[in-house]
């Protein structure tokens, strides 16, 4: 028996997951030794706070430092997306009396917003800002563990 079946087996009996994964070039496989009701959770539900919606100082000074209108297209793509975000929730709270957007339909128009910034260019950094409104446009929340 290989040792990496003999590695398995002894896991199986502790209920402890292995997976076994070679690569070769292009090539490749895996192999699962997973004892039977294992369960092994790939996503997380907690969300990190990344401080979009109330960012600290530095980091509004470096999102402020940003000229949008001052960039050509090549420097535009490399914004990071949460730079965006900010900058678009800025705006948002100006118009909104100060809230973030809270419901699913205000973050469906605020997105809508990001796309139509977006413009006919190639901008995977809007793509991605678009794409992460409905999860990170939170209030922050001191959490219940702490």
């Amino acid at each position: 028996m290989i040792t990496v079946e003999k590695v398995g087996v002894k896991c199986t009996k502790r209920r402890i997951p292995l997976i076994n994964c070679q690569t070769n070039g292009f090539f490749g496989f895996s192999k699962s030794f997973i004892p039977e009701h294992c369960v092994i959770e790939s996503h997380s539900e907690e969300i990190d706070d990344l401080r979009i919606c109330d960012p600290f100082a530095e980091l509004s000074e470096y999102v402020d430092s940003v000229d949008l209108s001052a960039l050509d297209e090549m420097e535009h793509s490399h914004v990071p997306y949460l730079v965006l975000l900010i900058k678009f929730i800025a705006e948002w709270k100006s118009k909104n009396g100060g809230n973030i957007p809270q419901t699913f339909k205000q973050k469906k128009e605020f997105a809508a917003q990001i796309k139509e910034a977006k413009g006919t260019f190639d901008r995977q950094n809007y793509e991605e800002a678009e794409n992460n409104v409905l999860r990170l446009i939170t209030e922050y929340k001191i959490p219940e563990h702490i």
